[in-house]
């Protein structure tokens, strides 16, 4: 179906995740609290490339951390893997960091990027790390414009 054997409909079925399908592209409709109380709907796009099971595991995790941190993921975002890469990420408009998961290893990463030069840094989160504690790193990146980030600085 679309791209998306079976198995995928199954796993999200298993994490009580309603998904639809258009035009190849897997969307998560709405989360759902218990079987008949909708929580949040979504619009988050997935891509078709997230299909074995390892990356749609990485990918609740990704769902799980987010939603321990506070993040909203009813907003527009998109979950792929990363082909040059093979790190499986979480992207949410409304946030400045995405988050991932490295290929083989189960740490789950923030990452940032300079809008202006496209340096990226990471950091890699701990179980209590918050939305908040985000933010603050990448104000500790960023110049007094809380913008640039220290790269931009060494080229000037």
């Amino acid at each position: 179906m679309c791209g998306f054997d079976d198995s995928v409909k199954s796993f999200f079925k298993k994490l009580n995740l309603v998904i639809a399908f258009h035009h190849r592209t897997m969307y998560i409709l709405s989360v759902l609290e218990n079987k008949s109380i909708l929580k949040k709907v979504s619009i988050m796009e997935i891509s078709k490339t997230l299909t074995n099971s390892n990356d749609l595991e990485k990918f609740a995790d990704l769902i799980k951390v987010s939603a321990r941190i506070g993040r909203d993921v009813s907003g527009c975002g998109f979950a792929d893997v990363n082909p040059n890469s093979g790190n499986v990420y979480l992207w949410l408009e409304d946030y400045s960091t995405t988050l991932y998961i490295g290929l083989g290893s189960e740490n789950i990463y923030a990452s940032w990027s300079c809008p202006y030069c496209g340096e990226e840094f990471e950091m890699m989160m701990i179980e209590d790390t918050t939305e908040n504690d985000l933010e603050e790193w990448v104000n500790t990146l960023t110049r007094n414009d809380g913008e640039h980030c220290e790269i931009c600085e060494e080229t000037e």
